[in-house]
Parts: C-alpha cells; structure tokens; sequence
C-alpha cells in the first residue's frame, strides 16, 4: 500500500505542494490507488489530456521499457511524468465492459521509487498499465 501525504504552503506568490510518502511496486495495488477523473493532480483528467499531445504507441512504449534504464533519458527529453488514463472501454472484474472514466496514475521519474533499479518501477508500470489498456501521456516540464 502506498502512504502519501501532500501539504500545500504558499512562498510569496506561489503555491508549493510537496508530496511525500511511500510508493508501492505492486501493480494491483497501483490499480486499487487509481484517481478518479476530476481528482488527478493535474484537475479533470479528461481535460489535461486534449492539452498534452498524442498519446504514447507501442513504439514508445518499447522505447521507455528498453531505453528508459538512465536518468538522462527522462531529463533529455523534459519528461515530468507518465501519466496513465483510462479513457478506453475496459472489462472489470466480472467481466462486464465499462465505459471509459478517466481514472488515471502517474509515474514521475524524480520520485525515487521510480529511479531505484534502474526506473524498474516506472519502466514495469507504464507497461502494464498499458497492456491492461490505459492510454499513456507524456506531461513535459519547461
């Protein structure tokens, strides 16, 4: 089970939140721990999407599980974090089709769960969500 924290403080004209706690490597878990659509850290996840570009192919997907074992990989190309979507139909547990509800997860590179073993949890993560049907994003940073 993951235990996080985020507590907000304000450093004159801006607003700061830091988050911290205990990241899980347990894929299932990460499914339990989904954010619900208009509660991602980004607002509406629905939203955020139509502003974040296309979403990531296989392609892209073999890139990261392959190439994304250096911090020189994420930092090269400005990547924040992966932030995983499920906007698609999918099938829950009884079987049933669901229409897509925009829960999402997001693996930040900086997150030092996500750069022990070389972003194994990152590299695994994106991956399975992506296998199990969620759309992938790249949030860039300036």
């Amino acid at each position: 089970m993951s235990t996080i924290s985020a507590k907000t403080t304000t450093i004159g004209d801006c607003r700061v939140v830091e988050i911290s706690g205990n990241l899980t490597f347990d894929y299932e878990q990460m499914k339990q721990e989904l954010a619900p659509r208009h509660e991602s850290m980004f607002g509406d996840a629905a939203k955020v999407i139509k502003e974040l570009g296309p979403k990531l192919t296989i392609t892209d997907i073999n890139e990261l599980t392959v190439g994304g074992t250096t911090w020189n990989f994420y930092t090269g190309s400005r990547i924040w974090c992966y932030f995983c979507v499920r906007e698609s139909e999918w099938v829950d547990s009884n079987g049933e089709k669901v229409p897509g509800d925009y829960a999402n997860y997001m693996f930040s590179p900086s997150d030092s769960e996500n750069r022990d073993a070389k972003f194994a949890r990152l590299r695994n993560g994106v991956l399975k969500f992506f296998l199990d049907g969620f759309d992938i994003y790249i949030v860039h940073h300036d």
